[in-house]
């Protein structure tokens, strides 16, 4: 398709409250940059969502890993979500260890380093910074 990255994340923007039916259906493209725009847009709703939004944002991406199959995809996702997750959610890390060593996982970008520096917070600058948490420290198969 060809679109830049800019470009994606002011649709990203223009479409933050996309419906999680819809970005499910983006996630299910073929087409990369609609997987992508379904990341950035899922990202913005986890970071300004209620717990039980980030939950359901959560639990989207953890059963559509396979979407995540490139590693901006899971590079953008990995610590913005899924790292930011086990941080608040340590009770979830025996969860996310075994999605990690899950065979049909294992051959894919998506057996991530998701947590490995920690879960990024995004400060003032609007740039991650990582923290580290025995939460986030998960199994490293980078």
């Amino acid at each position: 398709m060809g679109v830049t990255v800019p470009i994606q994340r002011a649709v990203a923007r223009a479409f933050a409250t996309l419906p999680l039916t819809d970005c499910r259906r983006l996630l299910a493209s073929p087409v990369h940059e609609h997987r992508l725009t379904a990341v950035l847009i899922l990202i913005r709703q986890f970071q300004k969502g209620d717990e039980a939004h980030r939950a359901r944002i959560y639990r989207l991406l953890l059963g559509a890993r396979r979407a995540l199959d490139n590693w901006d995809l899971v590079d953008t996702a990995a610590p913005r979500i899924f790292g930011a997750y086990l941080l608040d959610h340590p009770e979830e890390r025996t969860r996310f260890e075994g999605f990690l060593r899950s065979p049909s996982i294992s051959r894919s970008p998506s057996s991530f380093c998701s947590t490995r520096a920690g879960a990024a917070s995004s400060g003032s600058s609007g740039r991650s910074t990582a923290r580290r948490s025995p939460a986030t420290t998960t199994v490293n198969r980078c």
